[in-house]
């Protein structure tokens, strides 16, 4: 039992922590710092688990309805990671981004397994609560951010304001989410869980009750200052689910309900200048889904302004579609859509007003699976959602209950099926928040607190009537006990010790210290190219170099880092250093190769052959950048400046 109360504690602490958590020192400051505290958490639950089932000579697992799918998920993304075309990439995530990743994969995959193996029906109550504490705070920064004063900026300048961020937060606040759009997914997902609050306490009295509906409203006015188109139409989603259900098994008990939330949030989004918030919502792609530094431009994508959003969003998904049919089985590797991209990317994207913004997600989850994991992976996802789906919704009680009890709200239920009632309402509440799930990430794609949920909602409903079977397989440990708990714990406290350092490798980099970083986690291409540009203004053109072949080691078809790369030595160059030239040259012609259509490759190219004096083979290069991107004014100059006479 004590392990069971330890396993449920930490994941009452990943549900706090993970919404509201971030650093504004680390590289990136939302993500990152989730994605390392769900690693903690998973670390310290599994280390118990393990540290129980020594205790207890048991092999402890529920089985459930969804093992098979996650196994069947989890086989087909590593096929798709040892045949990457960038296996480190695959395996940790994006840097920048993480989450993705095989190793955050997995790590929900273990969370869930824990989940349904040691929480029961009062556990998820509890969850139930920390979940709805959390988003409320998180709902309350963002309105405070609307009206102009976030907290974040307490932490980061010690001014409550909101001078802190870069980004307009007002007109679309993030809270703790580091972007709107992954506010409102969130948001969508936990409001339904409002609805269902009684499941949290039968006897709840009035009070209660009015604070639940408080904090609907709470979310919901959260939501609508996000502008988040798609997150309105994943609540529309949610809200027909959950209440199309219960008009389904309990009509006349759900009407007055319904009635006072439709009442409520009609007047929250009239409120909230209603007429503009309905001048958006034609076209469900967002603008706005650059995600949030602190003082720190965002290295990609569909910001607001320019070309419009949904127009270059397109442009993006027939990338993403051309990227599925050249690599159709297993793809170019888990997450590695930053890097592939580049190889089918269209030309039409040269003329938008974000050609030269590197695209590392095609901004639609599904999209995403069949161009990075092939048919394999995106049949295996889709199998996962299938099943979860199903795990959420069986529910014995909808056919074991008398259906004319169900239909009649003034009959006089006993509290076994009182509870049982709420039970079916929560499993409900949870179906419409995964379902929210699953069209946000239509336009846009998986973050750490939207993956922690897509995983843990269908462990949830697993566990709320813990009617799975107990699979025990006996081990005799005998004597080795005591040993077997000591390595348990040296695993435990170096895994521990390595996401540390991990952490503090990113701190130190994004402080500048990119020595300390590249001694933390040497075979970090991030770190390694920027160590490469260091030297070389440092004028360490050997150092320089021998930090650009270990970076080209480490991530070979990395157009982000092969575009530096010919930077720093274009740079090197500039010094005298000509002998460097033939190796800018060679770098562009793999460009040209891993990047097409990209017109900046060959402006570089260019530049690189108009330096050697090579002038045919530069005004070459700059009338296929030209060709690419007409309106090119750099390499138009670059053109009259070489065919100027002398």
């Amino acid at each position: 039992m004590k392990y069971t109360t330890s396993i449920e504690r930490v994941f009452a602490a990943v549900f706090f922590l993970v919404p509201l958590i971030f650093f504004p020192k680390t590289s990136e400051v939302f993500e990152f710092n989730k994605l390392l505290a769900v690693y903690v958490g998973t670390i310290a639950i599994v280390s118990v688990w393990a540290l129980e089932m020594i205790s207890e000579r048991r092999f402890v697992l529920r089985r459930t309805f969804l093992d098979i799918p996650i196994l069947i998920f989890l086989f087909s993304q590593l096929i798709s990671v040892i045949l990457s075309i960038d296996p480190r990439t695959s395996f940790l995530g994006y840097y920048s981004r993480w989450n993705g990743g095989f190793l955050s994969l997995a790590a929900y995959a273990v969370l869930y397994w824990a989940y349904v193996t040691h929480v029961d029906g009062e556990g998820v109550k509890r969850h139930v609560k920390v979940l709805l504490f959390s988003s409320v705070v998180a709902a309350l920064w963002a309105i405070s951010e609307h009206f102009g004063a976030s907290p974040s900026c307490i932490f980061i300048t010690g001014e409550f304001n909101n001078n802190c961020w870069v980004q307009d937060v007002q007109s679309r606040p993030f809270s703790t989410f580091g972007q709107p759009n992954w506010l409102a997914a969130w948001l969508v997902a936990i409001i339904p869980l409002t609805w269902a609050a009684k499941f949290i306490n039968l006897k709840s009295n009035l009070l209660n009750q009015v604070f639940y509906v408080i904090a609907s409203a709470i979310l919901f006015a959260a939501l609508l200052y996000t502008n988040s188109r798609s997150g309105l139409l994943g609540f529309a989603v949610a809200f027909g689910t959950f209440w199309g259900f219960n008009f389904i098994f309990n009509f006349k008990g759900s009407v007055k309900k319904f009635l006072i939330y439709v009442a409520l949030f009609s007047a929250l989004f009239l409120l909230a200048n209603g007429p503009e918030l309905l001048g958006r919502l034609p076209g469900p792609a967002d603008s706005g889904t650059r995600p949030v530094q602190s003082q720190v431009q965002a290295e990609t994508v569909l910001q607001t302004g320019g070309t419009e959003s949904g127009d270059i969003r397109r442009i993006v998904w027939r990338g993403g579609v051309d990227l599925w049919r050249a690599y159709p089985v297993f793809g170019t590797g888990v997450e590695t859509f930053a890097l592939s991209y580049y190889q089918t990317r269209p030309a039409e994207h040269n003329l938008t007003s974000e050609w030269n913004y590197l695209y590392n997600k095609a901004h639609n989850e599904y999209l995403n699976f069949a161009a990075t994991t092939g048919t394999v992976g995106l049949l295996a996802y889709l199998t996962l959602i299938i099943f979860s789906l199903l795990q959420i919704s069986k529910n014995k009680f909808l056919i074991d209950l008398n259906k004319s009890q169900l239909k009649n709200p003034k009959t006089n239920h006993s509290l076994e099926q009182l509870g049982q009632l709420e039970i079916r309402n929560f499993r409900t509440a949870l179906l419409a928040g995964f379902a929210s799930i699953l069209v946000t990430n239509f336009f846009g794609f998986s973050v750490v607190p939207t993956a922690l949920l897509f995983f843990l909602f269908p462990a949830m409903a697993s566990s709320v009537n813990g009617n799975q079977k107990l699979v025990i397989s006996k081990i005799k440990f005998n004597n080795y006990q005591k040993a077997l708990a000591a390595v348990v714990l040296l695993i435990t406290s170096y895994l521990l010790l390595v996401t540390v350092r991990y952490w503090r490798a990113d701190y130190n980099f994004a402080q500048g210290h990119v020595a300390k970083a590249v001694k933390a986690f040497p075979n970090e291409p991030t770190y390694r190219i920027e160590l490469a540009r260091l030297s070389a203004q440092d004028g360490d053109v050997g150092a320089a170099i021998s930090e650009l072949r270990r970076a080209k080691s480490l991530s070979p078809k990395n157009v982000k880092f092969l575009k530096m790369r010919v930077d720093i030595l274009i740079d090197i160059a500039k010094t005298g250093h000509f002998e460097v030239l033939p190796l800018v040259l060679e770098t562009l012609e793999e460009l040209t190769t891993l990047a097409p259509t990209d017109p900046s490759v060959y402006y570089e190219t260019g530049i690189a052959h108009g330096v050697l004096g090579n002038e045919d083979e530069a005004i070459a290069a700059l009338d296929r950048a030209l060709g690419l991107k007409p309106d090119y004014g750099a390499a138009k100059r670059l053109k009259e400046i070489i065919l100027e006479p002398e």
